[in-house]
């Protein structure tokens, strides 16, 4: 199942980038003015989710079991949450290549000390080789 959607997100990525989708970017964001078309919109109103820390307009999904979400394999420009026990405790988002991008934490992992701030934010590192890592807390 996450391959057909990971499929047709690539479909429609690539696609709207052939087709002149237009869209003024005053509907995306009041400072900027001229329009913008295709994957130049699709990264831009993903980035906005991430910098309101919205659902992405893309793809969006909620994990409820388990205690991590994915760090790949999710579709592109897309967003995902994990809910325990009725409560929204992380949002992960996806780059164009379905690899972890960014999370926002809504807890302080039980160490107020080191994550005073809630929300807070952590962006993925993607090495050459070896595993990704988490970036420290902003």
């Amino acid at each position: 199942m996450k391959r057909i959607v990971a499929s047709i997100v690539f479909t429609l990525m690539f696609v709207a980038s052939f087709v002149p989708l237009q869209i003024h970017a005053s509907e995306i964001e009041q400072n900027q003015a001229e329009p913008r078309t295709g994957i130049i919109l699709i990264i831009e109103m993903y980035n906005l989710a991430k910098e309101q820390g919205t659902e992405s307009p893309w793809g969006h999904s909620t994990q409820t079991s388990g205690n991590s979400l994915p760090v790949s394999g999710e579709g592109g420009y897309t967003s995902k949450d994990l809910v325990k026990d009725g409560q929204l405790v992380q949002r992960r988002y996806y780059d164009g290549e379905g690899k972890a991008d960014m999370d926002i934490d809504y807890t302080d992992h039980g160490n107020p000390g080191q994550h005073p701030k809630v929300p807070h934010r952590h962006d993925w590192y993607w090495p050459p080789s070896g595993p990704p890592s988490r970036g420290p807390g902003y």
